[in-house]
């Protein structure tokens, strides 16, 4: 049976050879990012076979197989629309979800109102704007009203002697 280590250096030959490669920088490892997109967009539109391009560029097969895999992803997403910006969508991502309920739209009109000093007209804009809820100026000054009278029965029970 013969021994497959190299006599002086005692490694498996295959190690050596893929050290080799490694030391020597193999031809795949040389490609500049244009040079596999050339690569991979010949094979993709079909100016040459994968084993073509792998004979020409000294490359493997499988590297050839690899870089196409990657240009035919980067077309999909190029022509996707959720792939389309991926920075912009980076923002969009879904923190946590929140029911609108009609008692929430209330709550959000008087922080508004009151918390910011906003005006009807101003409330009603960041409803529309922030969650496409449309409701007329009359509802949102009933809301305040509302709120008004609810505060003052509030305040007329509220025993203030002490104060």
């Amino acid at each position: 049976m013969a021994d497959s280590r190299l006599p002086m250096v005692g490694l498996p030959a295959t190690a050596v050879a893929s050290t080799a490669c490694r030391a020597t920088a193999c031809r795949a490892r040389t490609l500049t990012l244009d040079q596999r997109g050339e690569l991979a967009l010949g094979v993709l539109m079909g100016s040459r076979s994968a084993a073509q391009a792998a004979r020409e560029e000294g490359v493997s097969r499988k590297f050839v197989g690899a870089q196409v895999e990657i240009a035919r992803q980067a077309v999909q997403h190029g022509f996707d629309p959720d792939f389309a910006d991926v920075r912009a969508r980076a923002d969009e991502r879904v923190l946590f979800r929140l029911p609108i309920t009609g008692r929430l739209i209330q709550r959000l009109g008087l922080g508004l109102f009151l918390g910011c000093h906003s005006c009807d007209s101003g409330v009603l804009e960041q409803l529309w704007v922030v969650l496409g809820i449309t409701k007329s100026l009359g509802t949102i000054h009933n809301l305040v009203i509302a709120a008004a009278l609810s505060a003052r029965r509030i305040n007329e029970q509220a025993d203030l002697s002490s104060v």
